[in-house]
């Protein structure tokens, strides 16, 4: 996580609540800068409503954490359109980042990803692992500060799960 101040991040405290069920009451925490937090859990434990929550796109957030506009967060359901090319959204997502897409760059990060053959491709006929790269990629290029990431390794190849770890570790 890149911060400006070098300082740790506060979240919280944070009320969750999913389908009418309270998951936490007064959550809090402190993630120093430079790290990582890593939320395990069986299914249905309520690790992608934090995460959601943390995002600003679920839960009730008592005092919202310092760096909102900066976050990025990677759902395990992406939600590309599924008429557009592997390149349209690509562009499209950047833009809606506020990030310049040079498209001479893009090339090369799709072909360093494996996703150049299939920047014509609409999204609708990757594979759930070619989607996930994208994701990936977007991620990589969006230039948040704080990454919340769900479930980034499901369906990711070993290669693509290499290239995520690196690019958490560059991160």
């Amino acid at each position: 996580m890149q911060n400006p101040t070098n300082q740790a991040v506060n979240f919280g405290p944070y009320l969750l609540k999913r389908g009418g069920r309270t998951l936490a009451k007064s959550l809090s925490f402190c993630l120093p800068y430079g790290s990582y937090l890593e939320v395990l859990g069986a299914n249905g434990a309520g690790k992608t409503s934090l995460l959601r929550a943390l995002a600003g796109l679920g839960g009730e957030a008592k005092d919202a954490h310092e760096y909102g506009a900066s976050t990025f967060y990677f759902s395990h359901q992406p939600g590309f359109r599924p008429e557009l090319t592997v390149m349209a959204q690509l562009t499209l997502s950047l833009q809606m980042l506020g990030v310049p897409a040079q498209q001479e760059a893009l090339q090369q990060r799709l072909k360093a990803l494996g996703l150049h053959s299939l920047q014509f491709a609409q999204i609708r006929t990757l594979s759930h692992g070619q989607g996930k790269r994208l994701a990936l990629l977007i991620m990589m290029l969006s230039q948040r500060s704080l990454w919340l990431i769900d479930e980034p390794l499901n369906a990711l190849d070993s290669q693509a799960s290499a290239l995520f770890e690196d690019a958490l570790k560059q991160h």
